[in-house]
């Protein structure tokens, strides 16, 4: 389902497909994935006669004829036995995980590991051999009439969120309200029936969410290979420098710790990779920030993780299908996320100021439904300049301008004039809007949010879909493909019309001997008794490349709401000449060596011709 979509009866907009040709009363559309995305190609023509009737309204002569066609084939990029590996595997480790929540070294609780993602890309060409989203559906339920019970679809579209809410955090005795975990869309809500909620904390499984194409989630560790990447480039470490690790990191006020519990002593790239050694890459960090806080920014960039928000570049992986687009930390796009939230924080700042008698009114500068138009407009321009400034410190003579704006609300709006609002209460607002914009130019420019990025945490987001490529890039040396589900067009009687060539987004130049090294310390991953991803991979007969990651949710929150750190896992294979890459992720899963049996059933499906010739002893991968 997460790549097929579904077909189903024509709903919703049905003068739009009677313009087409469609009956509206019996035919199938598709409404996801694949199926709606190709849906012109994919349903052909249906044929017809005009006739001419006698009055018993028989037949009496033919006047025209339309043949019937069928639609194009699809042939996919899929690897069905791959896709079955990855899937089914998937489904036992969050299994397992739920089955087990307390088996974590450090009391990690993966009970609501209910939402994973597994994405496998051919590293030479961009083809999508695998991709998995769970929960997931059935597509069949909608195209088979009678499948689409009352139960199914209220599971699927209309969930009861309070009923779920307090079965979860009964089960886990949290100390949170039904409220605070889903509040109510409408506060005002005093309906008997069920109440729309938001899922706050993202905690609901989705079946109809593609967590491989469109699901945000820190990457963790696995960002790491980028970070030594930027750093080698750039020249501020080499792969025979080490850097002793301290275990807590404390340059500029920040605080930074190493998951390991003690000091794991002079480390180089290579050993910092097999070990996921945070001090190590906090430091690299730094080197980093001190050339530029965009500095490892547009290592990413290059990489697909994410785009220069000021570029012309598309957010996209190229995939057909709907997708979303995540972004690793940079200064404009930090500014653009703290500004609205110092905005809303600054609505409530100026409503606090008093006039000279007393009153606290304030001065009200959001937009009000019984404004007049004149007032609206005024206090949006009052808006978008306040946002201009904290994005791009572009307003000339910035304080002035709003001064005199103030002054223009206070004098039109009927009910600041009567406050009689005195130049020194203007100044007071003036003061407020500063303070705000210096904090978001502060909260954007932080060496800490460089340290955070650094180990893949703070505002790195991004999707499964995402990191594969970015592992597959590690594996082809760095040119980074047009990722795509379909591998050729074939007309009815299955002859190719078209067939889908590589599309190159960019070819990165990276020194031979930077790559390398990044490549080394991705084995040492896999093969080092110590790496951590060595459980799994040490003794397998084809050498890979990898990294793991636990990617923090919200370190603040995420226990108190029954959440934890996800698990997240990128590699390639064979190391010496790759072919595949692979990203798995687990929301909830706690760390990226849990999940680690989906990276090795990709493999064994994939291989499992060469692994035969060896004798292996398949251990997740079963041939039906």
């Amino acid at each position: 389902s997460a790549f097929m979509g579904y077909i189903s009866k024509i709903s919703g907009d049905t003068e739009k497909y009677k313009e087409k040709g469609y009956d509206v009363n019996s035919d199938y559309v598709g409404v996801a994935g694949i199926e709606s995305v190709f849906e012109d190609r994919l349903k052909g023509a249906k044929g017809g006669r005009i006739v001419k009737l006698n009055q018993q309204g028989r037949i009496i002569e033919e006047l025209g004829r339309r043949e019937p066609y069928p639609g194009q084939t699809l042939k996919l990029t899929i690897d069905k036995e791959v896709q079955r590996a990855a899937e089914e595997t998937l489904d036992k480790v969050m299994e397992d995980l739920r089955n087990n929540p307390n088996q974590s070294y450090d009391a990690a609780n993966t009970a609501n590991a209910t939402r994973g993602a597994a994405v496998v890309v051919d590293v030479r060409t961009g083809g999508i051999l695998a991709l998995v989203s769970r929960p997931g559906y059935d597509p069949n339920i909608f195209a088979v009439p009678g499948k689409l019970t009352t139960e199914l679809y209220n599971k699927f579209f209309n969930p009861d969120l309070e009923d779920f809410a307090k079965k979860y955090i009964a089960a886990r005795n949290l100390p949170v309200t039904v409220d605070e975990l889903f509040p109510p869309l409408n506060k005002d809500t005093k309906s008997s029936g069920k109440v729309p909620r938001k899922d706050e904390y993202d905690i609901y499984p989705k079946p109809f969410f593609n967590y491989a194409t469109s699901s945000f989630a820190p990457p963790g560790s696995t960002f790491k290979p980028l970070t030594a990447i930027a750093g080698l480039e750039e020249g501020v470490i080499t792969p025979e420098e080490t850097i002793y690790d301290n275990l807590i990191y404390t340059k500029h006020g920040y605080r930074g710790k190493s998951w390991n519990a003690s000091s794991k002593g002079n480390l180089n790239v290579i050993e910092a990779l097999a070990y996921s050694n945070n001090y190590y890459f906090f430091e690299v960090g730094d080197r980093l920030y001190q050339k530029g806080l965009d500095t490892l920014a547009k290592y990413a960039w290059k990489f697909g993780l994410g785009t220069d928000p000021n570029g012309k570049e598309s957010p996209s992986t190229g995939i057909e299908i709907p997708e979303n687009f995540g972004q690793v930390f940079n200064v404009q796009s930090e500014k653009n996320k703290a500004s609205n939230i110092y905005m809303w924080n600054l609505y409530d700042e100026l409503k606090t100021i008093k006039n000279v008698e007393g009153k606290n009114q304030g001065i009200n500068i959001q937009i009000n439904e019984d404004d007049s138009e004149d007032i609206k407009e005024l206090k949006g321009n009052i808006q978008d300049i306040i946002r201009n400034e904290m994005r791009y410190s572009s307003v000339k003579d910035f304080s002035k301008k709003i001064e005199v704006l103030l002054k223009e609300l206070v004098d039109k709006d009927s009910k600041l004039k009567e406050i009689k609002f005195t130049n020194g209460d203007i100044s007071k607002a003036v003061n407020k809007i500063n303070i705000s914009v210096n904090g978001v130019k502060e909260e954007a420019t932080r060496p800490g949010n460089v340290y955070n990025a650094s180990i893949g945490q703070g505002s790195n987001y991004f999707t499964p879909l995402q990191l594969a490529n970015f592992a597959a890039m590690i594996a082809n040396g760095g040119t980074r493909y047009s990722l795509h589900l379909v591998d050729e067009y074939l007309d009815p009687d299955n002859n190719v019309i078209q067939k889908i060539k590589p599309e190159v987004i960019e070819k990165i130049d990276i020194k031979p001997e930077n790559l390398k090294a990044v490549k080394e310390g991705m084995y040492a991953v896999t093969s080092y008794d110590e790496g951590t991803g060595s459980s799994y991979f040490k003794d397998f007969p084809i050498k890979t490349g990898g990294k793991t990651g636990s990617a923090t949710f919200n370190e603040k929150i995420q226990e108190k709401v029954g959440r934890t750190s996800g698990g997240v896992y990128i590699g390639f294979a064979p190391y010496d000449n790759p072919e595949i890459a692979i990203s798995v992720m687990v929301l909830d899963g706690a760390h990226g060596g849990y999940v680690l049996p989906v990276a090795k059933a990709v493999y064994e499906s994939y291989f499992k011709e060469e692994l035969k010739k060896q004798n292996y002893n398949f251990q997740f991968y079963k041939e039906k």
